[in-house]
């Protein structure tokens, strides 16, 4: 959920070094699962959280930034020719998870009255000649289908819905996951992927998004 400003740090040296592009010039967006190590030093857990003073994993904090400057010498690399295009749609894949009882307590749980951003945000990036070479996609979904009883490394319901959309257009999928505070998934906090319904958000989200970019024209 968190990260490090030490991993931004570290990155943004590592790529000036290699590629010379100024920190100013790397703009960086997050996505998060719960189903995944943190990344980095745990400070800044402790700080905003009042946890995680547990050892980090180190390994797979150095993966994750090492995959994140291979990525952006590879973009670099193959810089071509493309053209924007931006578009929205409608998924219905999320729902409030302030829910409020009849003494006026709220917890965390399910409360479809609650207010919900259901919108998609798209650009798609493509070649001149209408080929795509990668989406972004919005939409505001916590990472939370599965619950803490998962011990499994997984990208939850947005990893799910980012590799089929990936699989059906043939290019990459970057999800962001929005303003997700309050915005759970309709299934939550299940122990494991088949509980979890996860496939089902591939319907739910990423039919949605394909639809969306058929009509962005």
């Amino acid at each position: 959920c968190l990260f490090s400003p030490g991993v931004y740090d570290e990155a943004a040296e590592a790529l000036q070094k290699r590629l010379g592009i100024d920190r100013k010039n790397f703009w960086w967006s997050v996505t998060h699962s719960h189903a995944a190590p943190e990344v980095g030093a745990p400070g800044i857990y402790k700080t905003l959280l009042g946890r995680s003073d547990h050892e980090w994993n180190r390994e797979y904090a150095q993966r994750v930034s090492q995959s994140l400057i291979d990525a952006v010498t590879t973009a670099k690399n193959k810089l071509e020719p493309a053209r924007l295009a931006v578009g929205t749609g409608m998924a219905m894949a999320n729902i409030n998870r302030r829910a409020r009882d009849v003494d006026g307590r709220v917890s965390l749980g399910l409360n479809p009255d609650g207010p919900a951003d259901r919108q998609i945000g798209l650009i798609r990036v493509e070649r001149t000649d209408g080929s795509p070479i990668a989406v972004i996609a919005n939409y505001a979904m916590h990472g939370t289908a599965m619950s803490g009883a998962n011990l499994l490394v997984s990208g939850d319901a947005p990893g799910v819905v980012s590799a089929y959309v990936e699989q059906k257009i043939g290019a990459p999928v970057l999800y962001i996951n929005g303003a997700a505070g309050n915005l759970a998934p309709i299934y939550s906090v299940y122990p494991d992927p088949r509980s979890a319904h996860l496939s089902q958000f591939n319907v739910l989200l990423g039919d949605h998004i394909l639809a969306a970019l058929r009509t962005m024209g």
